[in-house]
């Protein structure tokens, strides 16, 4: 039986690995990423067995009791959590690996990774940037007092990400890691808004970093239109 039914296949052949979620969700492109950049085949969508699983379902909660996603399936075993699926996916890789071997790298990796996730991602795409994709206002309109009472904590975000990433070309020391895979889906989103220029006017370097990871053979095929 053939447990993955969608139309957005890496390959034309069905690999053992499968991304739950949708395709605008920002940390279902960081596992994208992940893959691509470790050169895992991969599906992803959010169908499983031919049904779309909606977000937020009971249904969902069969693979994640969150009820969040992605879920990474593995030879149909589910694995949720955005970092916990990266390191996964590196210990399986048959040859490259993005996790450096020295503890303290390792750290400083998982550190960011876990800060990111919760405390960045909560500020820049859970409060800022849905206000943009899903309107809570009247007849769906966006709420501008609410944006504009964000903006100092999305300035005080991104230049605290601006500080750590330096003159650096990744986010942390000098390849690719998880944090660049997790970081970099939620600056794109931001960047779209219409307060772009001045939330980045102190952070030119970030959206330098921006553009050079959206311009690797990875970014080129996780952000195409």
């Amino acid at each position: 039986m053939q447990l993955f039914n969608n139309n957005q296949l890496k390959d034309k052949k069905m690999s053992e690995i499968h991304i739950l979620g949708p395709d605008f969700s920002t940390f279902l492109r960081s596992v994208r990423l992940y893959c691509e950049e470790l050169g895992l085949s991969y599906t992803y969508g959010p169908d499983l067995n031919g049904k779309t699983i909606p977000l937020k379902s009971d249904e969902l909660a069969h693979f994640n009791p969150f009820k969040k996603v992605p879920v990474l399936f593995y030879d149909e075993h589910p694995i949720f959590e955005t970092t916990t699926i990266c390191r996964f996916l590196d210990n399986i890789s048959p040859t490259k690996k993005l996790l450096p071997k020295d503890p303290l790298a390792i750290s400083l990796i998982d550190q960011w990774s876990g800060a990111l996730s919760l405390y960045i991602d909560n500020i820049l795409i859970r409060q800022y940037f849905l206000e943009f994709a899903f309107p809570k206002g009247p007849n769906n309109t966006i709420r501008i007092s609410i944006v504009e009472k964000l903006i100092p904590d999305v300035i005080s975000a991104l230049n605290l990400l601006e500080r750590q990433l330096n003159n650096n070309t990744f986010f942390c020391g000098n390849s690719y890691s998880m944090a660049d895979a997790i970081l970099t889906p939620m600056l794109d989103y931001v960047s779209q808004t219409p307060y772009a220029e001045q939330l980045f006017i102190n952070a030119k370097n970030l959206l330098s970093y921006l553009t050079r990871m959206k311009e690797r053979p990875s970014g080129k095929t996780v952000f195409s239109k």
